[in-house]
């Protein structure tokens, strides 16, 4: 049984354990990409010829999970208002704290001399990254490192976000039907993906479609296991 009868029993899961253990993952491929520029070197990467790596499952287990507890919490929440209230407190305040760290403490730290943030800049960046835009005074603020970004792990919050979206949606749409539209959806997804890493596409878009959306070949590898999840 995945979901125990008694309320009380839901409290004692593993689900902590397992986005510790996938976070540590993330973490031990991460060190790679910011030594090295990339985890090519990954012990995974090496095994899977570049394809995947430990990050890249940590990922998933995070989106697989995701998907199991969000669609219980919409299931459970009496209406879309509530669930979307409800989402929002959980991912905008430590979102905001960590892109404000980023923004107002690390960025003048590590800035050339001479750097200040004004009011301006610092009203874009609150008002951008209440947006999920990951948006910082200087985005490239480590140049001369390997990796430039700030807080590259930021990139997967906008994915995670609009498949709350997606999730009410689908939900909403195919309420009698949504077992059978999932499998759907999933199997159609999969196959593009496996498609992609098979002719070594990476299919992209416009800036525009990017910026709302994100980068379209990572919907490949996030939205499976979010529907698996589900």
């Amino acid at each position: 049984m995945l979901i125990p009868a008694g309320q009380g029993s839901l409290e004692r899961n593993n689900f902590d354990a397992i986005r510790l253990a996938m976070a540590f993952l993330v973490l031990f491929s991460h060190c790679f990409a910011l030594r090295f520029g990339s985890e090519a070197t990954e012990p995974l990467s090496l095994l899977t010829n570049g394809y995947y790596n430990s990050g890249n499952i940590g990922v998933w287990a995070f989106f697989i999970i995701s998907g199991f507890l969000v669609a219980r919490s919409f299931d459970m929440s009496p209406g879309v208002g509530r669930f979307a209230l409800r989402r929002v407190r959980r991912i905008l305040p430590g979102y905001m704290v960590a892109t404000s760290v980023c923004a107002f403490v690390v960025t003048p730290f590590f800035a050339p001399p001479g750097f200040t943030i004004g009011p301006a800049e610092a009203a874009a960046t609150l008002a951008g990254n209440l947006l999920l835009s990951n948006h910082f005074p200087v985005p490239n603020l480590f140049r001369d490192n390997p990796v430039t970004a700030i807080n590259g792990s930021l990139w997967s919050i906008r994915f995670e976000a609009l498949c709350y979206v997606g999730l009410a949606l689908l939900t909403l749409i195919f309420r009698h039907r949504l077992r059978p539209a999932l499998l759907i959806v999933y199997a159609a997804v999969v196959v593009l993906w496996c498609w992609a890493d098979l002719t070594g596409r990476k299919p992209g878009g416009s800036p525009a479609l990017i910026a709302a959306i994100g980068w379209p070949y990572l919907w490949m590898m996030v939205l499976p296991n979010f529907l698996a999840g589900m």
